[in-house]
């Protein structure tokens, strides 16, 4: 929870900044290839639970960003964003599984030339869906399944400047709080201790500048 209070904190602090004339703000928006990996051991099989064989699959992101300069090279940017993730599942038929985050990833940039950046920085988010879905089914809700509401990782890439306006990045988020545990059995019906998944996503992403 420190590291929660931690973020909020800072997250609130770059908001208070946001009226400097230096600050800028606008739209993003992108696509992602997400996963939802396991350290599922294939001598075990998990009980209530869509373990199986994950495998990434295409999501989404949309939000609003802003950035604040602290001198020429180096600037913060905060993300406030609607993100997609899970993965699909490979059991008897594919399951994709949908996560729904509210992420706000706090990410120091330092500008390599006028038209190129690096960022990184950490990302929390909070799960407000939790969805599977197979082909001709109903989306089921297994928000019981997923009952750890708080992601927490790491995010980083590279932005390229196409105009004033218009700036594309490449990024890939590695999640290190665990979304769900599982309990394993082997076949005979002991215990074969716990599975947890963590989420992995690979983004491409466009920002519009509105000032």
């Amino acid at each position: 929870m420190m590291v929660v209070r931690i973020l909020l904190f800072l997250m609130t602090l770059t908001i208070s900044n946001l009226l400097s004339a230096q600050s800028t703000y606008g739209l993003t928006a992108g696509v992602g290839y997400v996963n939802n990996v396991s350290d599922y051991d294939a001598r075990f099989s998990p009980i209530n639970s869509f373990e199986g064989n994950y495998e990434y699959r295409i999501s989404y992101q949309l939000g609003g960003f802003f950035t604040i300069p602290l001198d020429d090279d180096f600037r913060i940017r905060t993300e406030l964003l609607l993100a997609s993730k899970g993965g699909k599942i490979k059991l008897d038929n594919t399951i994709n599984l949908k996560l729904i985050y509210l992420n706000g990833p706090i990410l120091a940039q330092y500008l390599i030339t006028e038209k190129i950046s690096i960022e990184l920085g950490p990302e929390l988010g909070y799960l407000i869906s939790a969805k599977v879905k197979s082909k001709g089914s109903e989306a089921g809700d297994v928000s019981h399944i997923y009952e750890n509401k708080i992601d927490f990782g790491i995010r980083g890439g590279t932005r390229f400047l196409v105009s004033e306006q218009i700036s594309i990045n490449l990024s890939y988020i590695h999640g290190l709080s665990k979304v769900t545990e599982f309990e394993l059995y082997d076949n005979s019906g002991s215990p074969g201790g716990k599975s947890s998944s963590y989420n992995r996503a690979f983004q491409v992403g466009i920002s519009y500048t509105l000032n």
